[in-house]
């Protein structure tokens, strides 16, 4: 990602002053564009990417159960009185592995 957002400043600095500069070739131009359309693309498919990760990951958590070391957390009456009112919200902390 460091890269990435290294590479697009470059980019960004390179079509100002390419747009500041006078006698510079629209082929000049249409090239630093369509690199940054290009390092677009590589930044959407990374981020596509590791959406497509967390969601495997979120969708794996949901799917776990008590047994897998899940266990109920309650609020204490003040903060249930002001936050969950109804008590349809259920809190769960994962007890004895550690959760990454």
């Amino acid at each position: 990602m460091e890269m990435m957002r290294k590479e697009m400043q470059s980019l960004k600095r390179k079509m100002i002053t390419m747009n500041g500069e006078e006698g510079d070739s629209e082929e000049d131009k249409e090239e630093v564009k369509a690199q940054a359309r290009l390092a677009q693309r590589r930044k959407a498919k990374e981020c596509e990417k590791l959406a497509a990760e967390i969601e495997e990951w979120a969708m794996k958590i949901l799917e776990e159960t008590e047994e897998d070391g899940w266990k109920e957390v309650t609020c204490n009456k003040m903060m249930r009185g002001s936050l969950n009112p109804t008590e349809r919200t259920k809190a769960y902390l994962k007890v004895g592995d550690l959760f990454y």
